[in-house]
């Protein structure tokens, strides 16, 4: 049986734990644009935790549940181990009416979790420290595929060796959507949305432009950005080109992906679709935890292209939800619904 969707989202499936502190020093780093800022502790101290919370996490199950809460049937395909931790996964996903049915449970592997500390005297930015656990064993396969009917395929961070299979199966169960059997005729099909994790991003352009060229739309920040430009030198002339935010969407839009977002934390996001730029800037509100807000932006987005079909529009709402996101702990407990959003003429941020 088929069952079909607005959105499925794959990639990771965690347990988060997250620790605010004002206990740290941030040291400026001029050596490594993909790493501006430094957190230090000291060594071999034992570092005071103001508060702590617990809470669903990575990035497949964030999208979905923003998806979700924006009023799309959602769906996710991730692996957990068989025990507590993915008990109340699943269960937090179904509270959300997202559909579990593909979620793989490894009896061998331990569930992912995050421990993701908040730093109160930077900006309440976050670290987090990843165990992928069961995430690393995850398996998209035809057979699984074949049994998914959606307008959109989401894929989030892929942590396991296995990534490059993952995204190939993905990608020809796109194209065989877009090109029927038995003829050349091209359909709708099934879009593809990519927001690659570290893993895809260090391979570097070679290795990922086959996958780059199918993607419809790709979502990264702009140290991604750069870590990904960087990787394909032959048209950098100079560091301050790798700070355009323009350069690096004009870059990254070559190598094949219709629409490239490059997300830039307080200072807004930007957008490019057939050479034209957008920017939408972020609302200023009063930060708690910066956990989730990429995947908030890059969820809302993808939930304005749908519901409105413009990219201005699904932009603000990209950025009306990550601002809500960022004033509550955690990647979720923030997320709005789409009735809390209310019409773009009268938002609430």
């Amino acid at each position: 049986m088929t069952k079909k969707f607005d959105v499925i989202t794959i990639g990771g499936a965690t347990r988060d734990i997250v620790f605010k502190t004002d206990v740290g020093t941030i040291i400026d780093n001029k050596k490594d644009l993909t790493q501006a800022k430094l957190v230090c502790f000291e060594s071999g101290a034992k570092i005071k935790i103001d508060k702590a919370s617990f809470s669903l996490g990575g990035g497949a199950c964030n999208t979905a549940v923003c998806l979700s809460r924006l009023g799309l049937k959602t769906g996710i395909i991730a692996k957990t181990g068989r025990d507590k931790e993915a008990e109340k996964i699943v269960e937090d996903l179904k509270e959300e009416g997202i559909d579990v049915s593909f979620i793989d449970y490894d009896k061998n592997s331990v569930t992912g979790f995050s421990f993701i500390v908040v730093n109160e005297s930077n900006q309440m930015d976050h670290t987090a420290f990843l165990f992928r656990g069961a995430n690393d064993e995850l398996q998209v396969n035809e057979p699984t595929l074949s049994k998914i009917k959606t307008g959109w395929v989401y894929v989030t961070s892929i942590s396991g060796d296995n990534w490059p299979l993952v995204l190939r199966n993905v990608t020809n169960y796109v194209q065989n959507s877009k090109y029927r059997p038995g003829t050349f005729k091209k359909a709708s099909g099934t879009k593809f949305v990519w927001n690659p994790g570290s893993v895809q991003i260090s391979a570097g352009k070679r290795k990922l432009e086959n996958f780059l060229n199918l993607t419809d739309i790709l979502i990264l920040n702009k140290d991604e950005a750069i870590e990904l430009v960087m990787s394909d030198l032959k048209n950098v002339k100079s560091k301050a080109q790798l700070k355009n935010v323009e350069f690096l969407l004009r870059t990254i839009q070559g190598w094949g992906p219709n629409i490239v977002a490059i997300t830039c934390g307080e200072d807004g996001a930007y957008v490019i679709k057939n050479g034209q730029v957008y920017f939408e800037k972020a609302k200023k509100v009063k930060t708690v935890d910066t956990t989730g807000a990429g995947d908030s932006f890059g969820a809302s987005f993808i939930a304005g292209l749908i519901l409105y079909k413009d990219i201005k529009k699904a932009m603000k709402l990209g950025m009306v939800n990550s601002a809500s996101v960022v004033t509550a702990v955690g990647a979720q407990a923030g997320l709005l619904k789409f009735v809390e959003i209310g019409t773009f003429d009268k938002l609430k941020f």
